[in-house]
């Protein structure tokens, strides 16, 4: 006889459920390949991803102000931007938490005015960087020179990212920027931002850093310079500062500053001096100032033909008298007679001299090329 198995038929049923159930769930789940909707995603086991929270800057319905970002209890100081005292292993570990966390609290308060604004007591910049409250030496203690180093060279860093664009490499502004601004930008090795000078505090070129320069009122945009504070914090700013000083150093050395033993292989490489120019000959029939409030003065003289105009620099910037189309910001700053040809001082220092022979008669304008936007044009008339 033939075997046979007897199925009970509750068994075929939960198969056929089952199975039917089955269909039911894949169904939607091969739905999902290829599928683009703005519906949410669908959560089959849901779990903290909608869980109640506030993001930054978020409105709050249960805070009385309606602000999700609570302030601090009332009398809160900040003291550090972590909870440890100090941290580390060894002694020299444990002294130098200390004297970092001693350097945030200090970063955090922002009591020290000469510190975070550049300025004394009184609202005046400060003359020189505040090495010692910067990094927390005590009064009288003398400053270690890698320190200093130290600072020097994030100040390099700094400037290369932040300013060399605009101001060069060396600080004359002639960055690949700044040679194609609307205007001539500083040049940090002009007298005015030495020390002692108008400019020259680093308290003004820490606070000029900080907070940009102002554009003349109604100008747009209203700061000529702007604002570096969110990318440049205070310790770097000062530290721009020492390196600012250290490129103007570099201008300023002589021989005497290279060890006795090295003076004979550098003077062997350096170049022959070119000649001076030779004094142009005639009668010199007028005398023009270049001044601190950046003008020629007198701005307009009138002289015979084959005399000499004689600019002397009594200012402490550096100026040019120039009269050269193609260097000229604005083409009205120009005026040649026909047949004359153009000249260009080059730099001036202070309590030098430029002479020129003027040998064509007609009117000329000129002007200085790094405060040409302030309108520092002079004019020559040369009579027949």
């Amino acid at each position: 006889m033939p075997i046979t198995h007897n199925t009970p038929s509750r068994t075929l049923a939960g198969l056929c459920l089952a199975l039917t159930l089955g269909g039911v769930l894949i169904a939607p789940l091969s739905g999902c390949r290829g599928e683009r909707t703005d519906k949410r995603p669908r959560q089959f086991f849901p779990g903290m991803d909608d869980q109640p929270k506030y993001t930054a800057q978020s409105q709050s319905n249960f805070f009385e102000d309606g602000r999700s970002m609570r302030q601090p209890v009332a009398g809160t100081v900040a003291f550090g931007r972590q909870a440890e005292l100090q941290f580390g292993d060894t002694a020299d570990q444990l002294s130098s938490s200390q004297h970092k966390i001693a350097m945030d609290w200090q970063d955090l308060l922002r009591a020290d005015d000469v510190v975070y604004k550049g300025v004394d007591d009184f609202g005046d910049y400060v003359d020189d960087v505040p090495i010692a409250q910067l990094e927390g030496i005590p009064f009288g203690e003398p400053i270690p020179p890698a320190v200093i180093r130290d600072l020097i060279e994030r100040g390099q860093d700094r400037f290369n990212v932040f300013c060399i664009v605009c101001h060069g490499k060396l600080g004359d502004g002639k960055g690949m920027v700044g040679v194609r601004w609307s205007y001539p930008l500083p040049n940090f090795h002009d007298a005015i931002y030495q020390k002692g000078a108008p400019k020259g505090q680093d308290g003004y070129i820490f606070h000029v850093i900080r907070n940009g320069v102002a554009n003349q009122p109604g100008a747009m945009p209203p700061l000529r310079m702007p604002a570096y504070a969110n990318q440049i914090n205070e310790r770097d700013a000062w530290s721009i500062v020492l390196y600012l000083r250290t490129l103007q150093a570099t201008l300023k050395g002589s021989i005497d500053d290279v060890p006795e033993a090295q003076r004979p292989g550098l003077l062997s490489t350096r170049p022959a001096p070119p000649p001076k120019p030779k004094a142009p000959a005639g009668p010199i029939a007028a005398h023009v100032q270049m001044t601190d409030l950046l003008q020629f003065e007198p701005k307009t003289v009138t002289i015979s033909v084959g005399d000499v105009v004689q600019w002397t620099n009594n200012s402490l910037v550096t100026h040019t008298v120039t009269a050269d189309p193609k260097k000229a910001a604005y083409a009205k700053d120009v005026l040649l007679p026909a047949g004359a040809d153009v000249f260009d001082s080059d730099d001036i220092l202070p309590d030098d001299t430029f002479l020129h022979v003027f040998t064509v008669p007609g009117t000329y304008r000129y002007f200085c090329k790094p405060h040409e936007s302030t309108g520092m044009v002079g004019e020559i008339v040369v009579e027949p």
